[in-house]
């Protein structure tokens, strides 16, 4: 599960955002940037992974998204919170968090990125895929995966101009 969602946040976030009335700002009660520390008693955060900048942390006190059973690994890059992995297993909890979702967000679009469907605000990402027994979910902010783009842009170049 850690190298899954060590590879699927930034793939997931690079999905982009389109301008829509609604605004997202973040995931339940927290705000895109905060920093972990003041999610931890909240959530029980045990880091889990860590490469450079970007650390992940499974929660272990989950709170309820409707009726789905679901564990989330959260996302941090510099130390601000920029994402939610939501993972679910049966038939019963991926309707639970579909039905979540489409309640929360309105109706998603179909995405070319296999069976996902999403829902693009200004500050964030949401996508669901239930196409495999490995059910997901992604709630993740625009603003700071783009910062971590432009860092990422800057150290390849930095990197090229030593040769």
């Amino acid at each position: 599960m850690k190298q899954i969602a060590m590879t699927l946040v930034p793939l997931l976030l690079a999905l982009g955002s389109a301008a829509i009335s609604q605004t997202v700002d973040g995931f339940q009660e927290f705000a895109w940037g905060t920093p972990p520390d003041e999610m931890k008693a909240r959530l029980d955060l045990s880091l889990f992974d860590q490469k450079g900048n970007s650390k992940m942390y499974a929660a272990h006190a989950v709170p309820s998204l409707g009726n789905a059973q679901v564990a989330l690994s959260c996302f941090f890059y510099k130390n601000k919170f920029a994402g939610v992995l939501i993972h679910t297993k049966g038939g019963t909890n991926s309707r639970a968090l579909f039905e979540y979702l489409k309640q929360k967000f309105g109706p998603p679009e179909r995405v070319k990125f296999g069976d996902a469907l999403a829902w693009h605000f200004p500050n964030t990402t949401v996508l669901f895929n239930n196409a495999t027994d490995d059910i997901w979910g992604s709630i993740s902010s625009v603003k700071i995966h783009d910062q971590q783009k432009r860092d990422e842009a800057a150290a390849a170049r930095k990197s090229t101009k030593k040769f």
